[in-house]
């Protein structure tokens, strides 16, 4: 679409909701994040780690060009990459791309998959001017994070920006439209017939600047969502664990009571207590797992919804067109 040239990431979706998504996305998931493009920073960071800024300031031209590297993949792939910047510290790649066009990028990560050895801390610090003991003070604070779970993570944000991007590309140009309408009809007030269209259209508008607005709720109530199943799954892993220990208390005790078996029915009931309240939790999951995808059919919802509505507008627009044509003609 010629029309994109002329666009830039922030005329389409605002600064606002741009960090609003990616302050949602840090909270969520714990990893640093910020858009950029290609005149610099669009947002603020979230989440910026003491070592993600000690090596952004110490080693910038290179991290840059690593940067760089990996933003002209994820642009010729057009998904999501990620990568290891320096001692097992992963970063993600999210381009911000509609119709081809790239508009910008979520750049982010700071967090590791496994904690480095002291050996390779020590020689990093040495061959870049770090102390190692600040540097592994660092390191320590550092999130830890399986790297299926930043690739999931870097295609759920993938996959929140782009209805967002196409929904303000749909909105701006409606806008645009609407405005170039009124302004060939001016000075024509007494064709009532084409300032009702022109009201309609301006109708249709502000509808879908609603409906952008459902989007980026959906999306955040989305991001939302995955932070809480996480938290249930590491309480299941807890209980799983006491399950674990319980039974091996019951097998000591099992030899110790002989036909007796005086502590089995409390160990018994520790068990069904446990089994009980992971029963609870698998529930609580399933809930949640509904949410999200209750939440990202709301946004399919939303998308759909746009369409009906600007497939309205165009239909308005072309009859506006024809009329002033039909004025254009009886003049002539």
């Amino acid at each position: 679409m010629e029309e994109l040239e002329i666009f830039s990431l922030t005329d389409l979706v605002g600064k606002s909701e741009l960090q609003s998504l990616q302050d949602s996305f840090s909270d969520a998931t714990g990893m640093a994040a910020v858009v950029m493009d290609a005149s610099g920073e669009i947002t603020r960071w979230s989440n910026m780690t003491a070592i993600g800024a000690e090596l952004i300031r110490k080693l910038r031209d290179d991290h840059n060009r690593l940067a760089a590297k990996y933003v002209e993949e994820a642009k010729q792939s057009e998904r999501p990459v990620v990568f290891e910047s320096y001692l097992g510290i992963m970063e993600f790649i999210v381009p911000i791309i509609y119709n081809g066009k790239y508009f910008g990028t979520f750049i982010g990560g700071q967090i590791i998959c496994e904690h480095p050895s002291e050996q390779q801390i020590r020689k990093f610090a040495s061959a870049n001017g770090f102390e190692y003991s600040e540097l592994s003070a660092m390191i320590s604070k550092m999130p830890v994070i399986s790297e299926t779970r930043i690739f999931s993570a870097s295609e759920l944000l993938f996959s929140m920006i782009t209805p967002m991007v196409e929904a303000g590309f749909h909105r701006v140009r409606i806008a645009k439209s609407g405005e170039e309408a009124r302004e060939s009809m001016s000075g024509n007030s007494a064709e009532s017939g084409i300032a009702r269209k022109i009201n309609r259209v301006v109708d249709y508008v502000k509808h879908v600047e609603t409906g952008c607005e459902h989007i980026k709720s959906a999306v955040e109530s989305s991001v939302k969502a995955v932070d809480s199943t996480d938290s249930i799954v590491k309480t299941i892993e807890n209980s799983s664990t006491q399950l674990t220990l319980i039974g091996f208390n019951a097998s000591i005790e099992a030899k110790r009571a002989g036909a007796a078996g005086v502590g089995f029915n409390v160990i018994a009931q520790e068990v069904r207590t446990l089994a009980n309240k992971n029963s609870k939790q698998t529930g609580e999951i399933e809930h949640t797992l509904n949410g999200i995808k209750k939440s990202m059919g709301d946004i399919s919802i939303q998308i759909r919804g746009l369409h009906t509505d600007i497939e309205k507008i165009v239909d308005s627009i072309n009859d506006l067109s024809m009329e002033i044509k039909g004025m254009d003609d009886s003049e002539n």
